[in-house]
C-alpha cells in the first residue's frame, strides 16, 4: 500500500504560503535552519523543499499573505513551549508583538506540543476553542513535569495494569 502522508504533508505545506524561495539557495538555508532550531530547522528545511516556489508551482489564490498586525475581532491564543526542539519559544513571543490582539500561554513542558502534554496549557486551549475566551493574565505557565521530583512521585498515585 502505498503511503501517502509526505504528498499530504507537502500538499497542505505548500499551499499555505506564497514560496518566492528557490530550491539552488536550500543549502544556504540550511546553515540558518541549524542556527534557528538546531535540532530540528535541518528536517524542517529538507522536508519543506518540495514547497520551493521554483519547484511548486500550485498555489492557493485565496491563501492569507498578511497583513498580520491588524486588530482581530477575536483574539489570537499563542501556545509557546519552552522545550520545544522543532518551534522555538522565541517565535512564539516574536508572533505575539506582532499579532496586536493575542495571548501567549507559556508552557514548561518538553517535546513539539504542550497541548494534551501540560494540563494547564490544554484547558487554556480547550476554553479558548469552545467559548472563545483567552487566560486573563498574558502568560500562563504550565508545567507537567517530565522528569518529576521524589516528592511529585510520591503525591501522585502509581497507576498499575491489571493482567
Amino acid at each position: 500500500m502505498y503511503d501517502n502522508s509526505y504528498d499530504a504533508f507537502l500538499s497542505v505545506t505548500c499551499t499555505d504560503s506564497q514560496e518566492t524561495t528557490r530550491l539552488a539557495d536550500y543549502p544556504r538555508y540550511d546553515t540558518q535552519a541549524q542556527t534557528t532550531a538546531p535540532h530540528f530547522g535541518k528536517a524542517w528545511l529538507w522536508s519543506s523543499s518540495g514547497c520551493a516556489g521554483d519547484a511548486f508551482t500550485g498555489q492557493d489564490e485565496d491563501a492569507y499573505v498578511g497583513p498580520y498586525d491588524r486588530y482581530t475581532p477575536k483574539g489570537v491564543l499563542i501556545v509557546g513551549n519552552y522545550w520545544d526542539p522543532a518551534t522555538a519559544y522565541t517565535g512564539a513571543v516574536e508572533t505575539r508583538k506582532v499579532l496586536g490582539r493575542s495571548r501567549l500561554v507559556s508552557s514548561d513542558s518538553w517535546g513539539h506540543t504542550a497541548y494534551g502534554v501540560s494540563s494547564c496549557v490544554t484547558k487554556a486551549v480547550d476554553t479558548y476553542l469552545v467559548s472563545g475566551s483567552s487566560p486573563a493574565r498574558p502568560h500562563l505557565r504550565g508545567r507537567d513535569p517530565a522528569f518529576p521530583t521524589r516528592e511529585e512521585r510520591a503525591a501522585r498515585p502509581l497507576r498499575r495494569s491489571r493482567r
